[in-house]
């Protein structure tokens, strides 16, 4: 190997670690917006189960917030509150379910992401540690 091969080696491979580094901090970033949007769901949710179970224990329909004719259906249930939950607070429960699809996408995102780039990675290393080896 000449001097020049080397040198051209060198670089390659600085190259190639500078690269890994910046990745794993877009990655670290990538899994904060997991874990924030993962916190806001869980945090959003216990609220709503613990304004249902306030509700369900009050037993007063009207304060449940579902539309008018759906009262007579959630009448129906104040002897059982896993039914009676279906019926309350509609607008905060869409919220609720929104925020925890957010989170699963998210989560897949970052999944494939990490897996495109773990196989990328692979590829890249083995070239350069190839070349290197020859």
């Amino acid at each position: 190997m000449t001097l020049h091969q080397g040198e051209l080696m060198n670089e390659s491979m600085s190259n190639w670690f500078k690269y890994q580094r910046e990745e794993s901090v877009s990655m670290k970033e990538a899994w904060w917006l997991v874990r924030e949007a993962n916190k806001r769901f869980k945090a959003q949710e216990e609220e709503l189960v613990n304004n249902k179970q306030r509700l369900f224990k009050r037993r007063n329909v009207h304060e449940w917030g579902c539309p008018p004719e759906k009262i007579r259906d959630a009448m129906d249930t104040l002897n059982d509150a896993e039914k009676a939950f279906e019926f309350m607070l509609p607008n905060s429960t869409r919220q609720v379910n929104y925020l925890d699809e957010e989170a699963a996408f998210f989560t897949a995102q970052v999944f494939k992401e990490v897996r495109r780039t773990t196989v990328l990675n692979y590829s890249m290393a083995r070239e350069n540690f190839v070349d290197m080896g020859e």
